[in-house]
């Protein structure tokens, strides 16, 4: 198993009380875009398993999960045209976890 399955498994075996299965993987895959903007295509293909259908889909998992993320200090950004990106607050708890994943990431 590669670094990045391994610390992916482990942060959504740690949020699973917080976010649905699909919720984790939508804020796992924003997080390791690290502030990148992600396409709604890639983002419900990380999701979903699926290729983009441009059904509803996708917005009802993103409208869910910005709900719970914000309480925990992230918010997922809509990028008018061209997908989200995911900001961390600094001032949240969840800062300095949220932020050592993709960092981790880049050194492997």
């Amino acid at each position: 198993m590669t670094k990045d399955f391994e610390a992916g498994v482990d942060w959504l075996l740690k949020m699973q009380n917080v976010f649905s299965c699909k919720e984790a993987l939508l804020i796992w895959t924003l997080l390791k875009a690290d502030g990148v903007v992600v396409t709604p295509e890639d983002l419900e293909f990380a999701v979903t398993g699926r290729r983009f259908t441009g059904s509803n889909v996708l917005n009802v998992h993103v409208s869910r999960a910005r709900v719970r993320a914000r309480a925990m200090g992230l918010d997922i950004v809509t990028v008018r045209g061209s997908g989200y990106r995911i900001d961390v607050q600094p001032s949240s708890s969840f800062y300095s976890e949220a932020r050592a994943i993709p960092q981790q990431e880049k050194a492997a």
